[in-house]
């Protein structure tokens, strides 16, 4: 199994090259590809990589965004059932985190020391 990373910034043509490399696995008759892009481009993608292609046919190939792999990820690992945090328990744990470190001063700016200066 090969993992590769491509980071570059916007219009510098990263989709273009993963989906060059896709196409020569697909051509190859390689192992299945995972294309992992941000939620918003997922059919983008996969538009682009039909169009590029010879067959307009895909076959061993998935483009997935990050909330389809934590799923499949979960799923496979038989702990899909666990419930997420909402907005509300985020901001609880965040809160319980905060206090815990400036009971312990460990955040020097946000003390209430620092703003006895002011």
């Amino acid at each position: 199994m090969e993992i590769q990373y491509i980071f570059g910034k916007s219009g510098s043509g990263k989709l273009k090259d993963c989906i060059n490399k896709i196409l020569e696995r697909e051509e190859k008759k390689m192992l299945p590809s995972v294309l992992l892009v941000p939620e918003q481009f997922t059919l983008q993608a996969e538009k682009k990589l039909v169009e590029q292609s010879k067959s307009k046919v895909i076959f061993n190939t998935q483009v997935i965004n990050f909330k389809k792999l934590a799923y499949r990820v979960f799923s496979e690992l038989g702990i899909f059932k666990i419930k997420p945090l909402e907005d509300t328990g985020k901001i609880m744990l965040i809160r319980k985190i905060l206090y815990d470190l400036n009971k312990n001063d460990k955040l020097q700016y946000f003390s209430e020391k620092s703003y006895s200066n002011i």
